[in-house]
């Protein structure tokens, strides 16, 4: 099993910007690293160096170069002072380019963390055309003190280099690059399975294998102004009975040639060096090597401390103390902060289940360190809870969902905090329809309302602070669905009547209409016309049926339906007889 379950954070790798004098101080501090180069055509190349340095237990005075200095090299070993500055390619440290990583341990583990940095350099060299090719090398002493598998970690240092051949020049070749770093710890007795792949953008066979790692620069001379001859590197010396085929003990570790994926099982706690190679070859010819080196340490893994609490007992009833429990396995003392990072005395608490008095309503961030006494291991919990004694709005609308398979309608929340402290997080429902009830706790509800009049609502909704709100409410089912209608206006009426039918739609709402279906029964004959608004009807008689089918789009249809008596839609015409007598008298 991977340690990493024992890692209750990750924080990707933090920049330790401190500046170095060249070929000062008896620095210990190298944990791994590696150089490769990139074609970027015309005979330019970026050159790529990442190193690692151990911040826990390398020496105060070792931060990350300030230039990197790599040399480069002709391929018979020759400092090409043509090149860089005399030779030498002075790389810049850029906090930008800077990933940082700072393994927290959980209490996982017996021991005290390991914190590894990390910083990558980049630049661009101009490469003429060589005979030879030329090599790229960059030498850094100390190595990491509490290494177990070589001699004198204390008085080794490292080298990293990169062979470029004259063919990846004339044919501007890429080395191939690894994908991921394994975790720094490993767990005694458990399975090391991780993919230690590499990717070559130009489509090489990559052949992976163990390697062991160059030495380089001196502890009297820890950082050189340019580093020696890489053609008469020295290998680190390996302590007995390790070796390249036993270098964490155990089950050896090993790595597939062919996959990349790195396996092992050690049985020994310790910190131990490992070379990792991947050669890359273009039609069976060797083009480049790139080697990596890094630490992994051992562990004795046991169950971690398991941080954890709830808070309890806001009431809302106008006070604002707040009841903790402390739901924390594994740990034996405890430290609350009620308002981190604040440290002032009154927001701290060493109780195991603590209540406490807030000052005032708003958002407080909630720490819990829990330490184990066998080893003063520390483990930390943060929340944010909310203090409020506002009750939320409660509020919810009412649409017809759907129509199919149904009557369907959509209960939406929409409660809401006055003062914006809180946020609705629980909600209850219960619906009741015909005298039975259903009971819902997810936010909306869709609900069957078919053979139903009215429908009963409750809602009670919880906000982020624990206060809680009802709202009650009858709703009509039928005032849900969409009422359309039509009107007839009689145009004429010789020689036969001419009346023209109008489609309605209800306005009151958003339903899509998808069609109108049209029914006409006039003179014993009948007529069909779909999605029409209008339509006109011809009849000799003095009645006619008229119904329309209403489509919408989600499944709901409404029908109206009419028999009409032509002469009730004649205009009225009223003759007033005072006005006829005064006509007749004159």
């Amino acid at each position: 099993m991977a340690v990493s379950k024992y890692i209750s954070a990750i924080k990707l790798w933090t920049i330790c910007a401190i500046l170095l004098m060249a070929g000062e101080a008896q620095a210990t501090h190298i944990v791994g690293g590696e150089l490769t180069y990139r074609c970027l055509g015309g005979q330019t190349f970026e050159v790529t160096l990442v190193v690692r340095r151990d911040c826990a237990n390398g020496a105060d005075d070792a931060p990350f170069d300030d230039p990197a200095l790599v040399g480069i090299y002709l391929g018979q070993g020759e400092l090409d002072l043509s090149l860089g500055i005399q030779g030498v390619l002075q790389m810049p440290f850029m906090g930008e380019d800077t990933v940082s990583n700072e393994l927290i341990f959980d209490c996982g583990a017996i021991g005290g963390p390991i914190c590894v940095h990390e910083t990558t350099y980049r630049d661009t060299v101009y490469l003429p055309f060589p005979k030879k090719g030329y090599i790229f090398a960059y030498q850094r002493c100390c190595r990491n003190g509490i290494i177990n598998n070589i001699v004198d970690p204390l008085e080794v240092g490292t080298t990293f280099i990169a062979e470029v051949p004259p063919i990846a020049v004339t044919d501007c070749n890429s080395q191939p690059v690894f994908q991921n770093w394994p975790d720094v710890y490993t767990c005694l007795n458990e399975e090391i399975d991780f993919d230690h792949s590499a990717i070559d953008i130009d489509g090489d066979s990559l052949v992976y294998k163990l390697c062991t790692p160059y030495v380089g620069a001196s502890i009297d001379a820890p950082k050189p102004s340019a580093p020696s001859n890489p053609r008469q590197l020295s290998n680190v010396e390996w302590l007995s009975p390790y070796n390249l085929n036993n270098l964490l003990g155990g089950d050896p570790l090993r790595i597939d040639p062919v996959t990349g994926r790195l396996t092992g099982k050690p049985d020994l706690v310790g910190t131990y060096l490992v070379g990792i190679c991947v050669e890359e070859y273009r039609d069976g010819i060797l083009l480049s090597t790139v080697g990596r080196d890094l630490e992994i340490n051992v562990r004795a893994c046991i169950d971690p401390i398991t941080v954890d609490f709830e808070a309890l007992n806001n009431d809302c009833d106008g006070d604002l103390t707040v009841d903790f429990n402390n739901l924390t396995v594994g740990a034996d003392s405890y430290t609350w902060y009620f308002d981190y990072p604040n440290t002032d005395p009154a927001f701290i608490s060493n109780e195991i289940n603590p209540s406490f008095d807030f000052p005032a309503e708003g958002h407080y961030t909630v720490r819990l360190e829990a330490t184990r006494a066998s080893d003063g291991c520390t483990s930390i919990k943060e929340k944010t809870i909310t203090i409020s004694n506002t009750p939320l709005v409660p509020a919810f609308d009412v649409v017809l969902s759907s129509c199919e398979m149904g009557d369907y309608i959509e209960l939406i929340d929409q409660s809401y905090d006055s003062t914006g402290l809180t946020r609705p997080v629980a909600w209850d429902w219960t619906i009741t329809l015909n005298g039975n009830s259903q009971t819902f706790n997810t936010q909306n509800v869709i609900v069957d309302v078919s053979g139903s009049d009215e429908v009963e609502v409750t809602l009670t909704v919880t906000s982020s602070s624990g206060c809680e709100s009802t709202i009650s409410d009858i709703i009509e089912v039928g005032e849900l669905f969409p009422n359309p209608d039509f009107k007839l206006i009689l145009q004429s009426c010789t020689p036969q009547y001419l009346l023209e039918a109008v489609y309605l739609p209800d306005g009151s709402n958003n339903f899509t209409v998808d069609s109108l279906s049209w029914s006409i029964d006039a003179d014993g004959l009948q007529s069909n016309f779909v999605d029409v608004d209008s339509i006109d009807i011809f009849s000799n008689g003095d009645s006619i049926s008229v119904s329309l089918l209403v489509y919408y789009s989600n499944g709901c249809v409404r029908e109206i339906m009419r028999d009409i008596n032509i002469p009730d839609l004649f205009p009225n015409v009223e003759i007033q007889n005072d006005l006829i007598n005064a006509c007749i008298g004159t």
